[in-house]
């Protein structure tokens, strides 16, 4: 089985960082080719050209850029009940 990984808002976004480290690191998962999700995408955009105060069309060519790059999935209701269901894993005790 393969397990592909997901990138929530916060790995785009460390990509646009000023820590050279938090980009590197960042730069590297999205190059992996995540799994992100439509929200991941509309939140990047939010915050990006609101707490980030970025240029919206370098947002919107960066989001689409990472759009064609990542598998983007519609979450819905029947994909968070399954998320739910899956073992906690390393949230135990947490």
């Amino acid at each position: 089985m393969t397990v592909r990984a997901f990138a929530d808002t916060n790995i785009p976004l460390y990509a646009l960082d000023v820590d050279a480290e938090k980009r590197k690191k960042a730069l590297a998962l999205l190059r992996g080719n995540p799994v992100i999700s439509v929200q991941v995408v509309n939140e990047f955009i939010s915050v990006a050209t609101g707490k980030m105060k970025l240029a919206r069309p370098q947002i919107n060519r960066l989001a689409r850029v990472m759009m064609k790059r990542c598998e983007v999935v519609t979450m819905d209701a029947a994909m968070v009940k399954d998320a739910i269901a899956l073992p906690l894993g390393g949230l135990v005790g947490w």
